[in-house]
């Protein structure tokens, strides 16, 4: 079994820390804190990322991208 920290899965999936930690509180990636260190299991990490797939979720680089370029509006073509 394969454990990894958020420092690591940062590398992996292109996403800061900052973002792994506040959706490891959250609870919206299986991660489990130990001491002052959260972790994901690889079993675990790899059937979040089957159902983010499934669902057709935005991957972390393209949702940060597209809240950033547009928040709340839509754009318009003429």
């Amino acid at each position: 079994m394969q454990i990894y920290k958020l420092s690591d899965l940062s590398k992996v999936l292109s996403t800061p820390v900052s973002t792994l930690r506040r959706w490891a509180k959250e609870g919206y990636i299986p991660a489990f804190k130990l001491a002052k260190i959260w972790y994901v299991e690889e079993d675990e990490l790899q059937m979040w990322l089957k159902d983010q797939k499934e669902r057709g979720a935005l991957t972390p680089l393209s949702y940060d991208s597209d809240m950033l370029s547009n928040p709340t509006t839509e754009t318009e073509v003429d």
